[in-house]
């Protein structure tokens, strides 16, 4: 086995035992009143779901058959509070997960579970609709789950190593192009060595209905033939990828592996060499017969918690950011030859970028930014809690002057040339000494700052770099933060956030790490 190669080993044997599970389809989902403010009272009885099916064979069909689902195929409703410690997983409950964002790890919400309707095992799109029979309230929540094929194609397409390559190369190190439907479980080995990194991935039990488990030719037991492709990329905090390797695996189980896999999952252990300012990895199973996809992700031991480096500009250039700003307040001053105001935003181009939207990597004291794909370029800010994000990123300040940048053509985590893009930042900050805070925005293109749901600071729409500022009286505790922002073009670049806190005759770029909560067991109010 080549170094360059991730290595599967064999999974142990074991006997099973036999379980019975039920789907259900768990979703994230936000209600609102036309004040935008969370309603928290919902019943199951005031909830409506309908889930239309659109095949693999015809997914642009442009009005799939909507079924609306009876009232007792939904089986739990329950507050989600980002704010009070979570109750551990129940493992008894299995089914597809609607992962949440940003959005919801800020925002109090409902988990809703229901049983999907009668076209639940069929492979495709799954589009679901959830209406509040209450008059006044929006829901929020994404619109549909992904089902893999459950049977080998009669005649599987013939994928050449090179194409198999790219595929796991692009689901691995950017974004799969089907959603993923098989379930995994990444776990860190401590191998004892420096030179190379050993993970256990294991398919879940649940999932393995999306793996081909054939007959082993005409053996009359139950040994199954698995076949496999396995796909590993490490990236570094902003992203970007460092290293991909790939291996296959053909194995036939035995009848008590096979057992062992009903029961406990179909666990591999991945050895691969480790390489310089790794961050994140990211594992990809492919099954050959369905072309069914896994894909999970593992921070590196020691990365998450630890600081998220070369994201902020040099203390030189934010000083003179600043300085530009406030020049801004008095253009009448600035003027050419001619008498004509002259705009100090306008900066010269950078050698490289300055700054950054953010990292991977999920770290505490951070902003946490939902990615938007923005393909349709608009001209203002979207609701951003209309669209399914594509990934989330993870800073303790909003801290990207206003430069020109022609190059930049992707963002944290994402493939050349995703812009233009939006970014919805949802933090939670606390306050120690109560009192009137200004803050400060400067964007291109638009953005807007909301404190505790309060609007507090608009300048939406397309434009260079603006700054605007505005006050607000804080309390001490807790309090919420969303700023959303987009970029609809490449080459001008910026979105700055600033404080000028109580009692200070200065202001400094606003850091989540100098408002981070209490120590446990502190007297510190909350304001809610």
């Amino acid at each position: 086995m080549s170094s360059s190669a991730p290595r599967p080993l064999q999974p142990d044997t074991g006997i099973a035992i036999v379980r019975v599970t039920t789907r259900e389809v768990l979703i994230d989902l936000i209600a609102l009143s036309g004040r935008d403010q969370p309603v928290l009272d919902l019943k199951l009885a005031d909830l409506q779901v309908s889930e239309s099916f659109v095949s693999l064979d015809s997914p642009n069909a442009p009005h799939p058959a909507t079924v609306s689902l009876e009232p007792e195929t939904i089986t739990s409703l329950r507050v989600v509070d980002p704010s009070a410690p979570q109750p551990s997983s129940d493992d008894s409950r299995s089914g597809f997960q609607i992962a949440g964002s940003c959005l919801e790890l800020s925002t109090p919400h409902y988990q809703i579970a229901f049983h999907p309707g009668p076209d639940a095992s069929q492979s495709g799109y799954h589009r679901v609709v959830i209406s509040a029979k209450r008059s006044g309230i929006r829901l929020f929540y994404r619109h549909q789950y992904y089902v893999g094929l459950k049977e080998p194609l009669v005649k599987p397409p013939v994928v050449q190593s090179e194409a198999i390559n790219k595929l796991l190369l692009q689901a691995a190190c950017y974004h799969p192009q089907i959603p993923a439907s098989i379930s995994l479980r990444p776990r860190f080995i401590e191998s004892g060595r420096t030179d190379v990194i050993r993970y256990s991935v294991a398919i879940d039990a649940d999932s393995l209905s999306f793996v081909t488990l054939e007959r082993n030719g005409n053996n009359a037991g139950i040994d199954r033939l698995v076949a496999l492709d396995y796909g590993v990329c490490n990236l570094d905090n902003r992203g970007l990828p460092i290293s991909f390797s790939q291996a296959p695996l053909e194995k036939v189980l035995t009848s008590g592996e096979y057992a062992r896999a009903l029961d406990r999952g179909f666990p591999h252990i991945l050895e691969f060499p480790a390489p310089e300012h790794i961050a994140i990895t990211r594992f990809v199973v492919r099954d050959r017969q369905t072309g069914n996809l896994g894909v999970v992700e593992a921070a590196f031991p020691g990365v998450a918690q630890g600081p998220i480096v070369h994201i902020s500009p040099p203390a030189t250039q934010t000083a003179t950011d600043l300085k530009a700003i406030e020049a801004w307040r008095n253009l009448d001053s600035i003027k050419d030859a001619n008498g004509r105001s002259l705009n100090p935003l306008n900066m010269r181009p950078e050698p490289e970028p300055i700054g950054s939207f953010g990292s991977i990597v999920p770290a505490p004291h951070s902003f946490c930014g939902d990615v938007y794909d923005l393909s349709d370029r608009p001209e203002d800010l979207p609701d951003f809690r209309e669209s399914d994000p594509i990934v989330s990123l993870y800073t303790s300040t909003l801290d990207v002057p206003n430069q020109i940048f022609s190059n930049l053509t992707r963002i944290p985590g994402q493939p050349p040339g995703t812009i233009p893009f939006g970014i919805d930042y949802h933090g939670v900050f606390w306050v120690k000494l109560p009192g009137d805070y200004h803050f400060l925005l400067l964007s291109d293109d638009g953005a807007t700052l909301r404190v505790d749901d309060k609007k507090l600071i608009d300048i939406d729409g397309l434009h260079p770099a603006q700054p605007a500022s505005a006050r607000i009286h804080l309390d001490a505790g807790r309090h919420s933060i969303d700023v959303p922002h987009f970029e609809n073009a490449e080459g001008a670049f910026a979105l700055e956030l600033w404080v000028k806190p109580h009692g200070a005759h200065s202001w400094s770029v606003f850091d989540m790490n100098d408002y981070s909560p209490p120590a446990p067991n502190a007297n510190f109010p909350d304001p809610r």
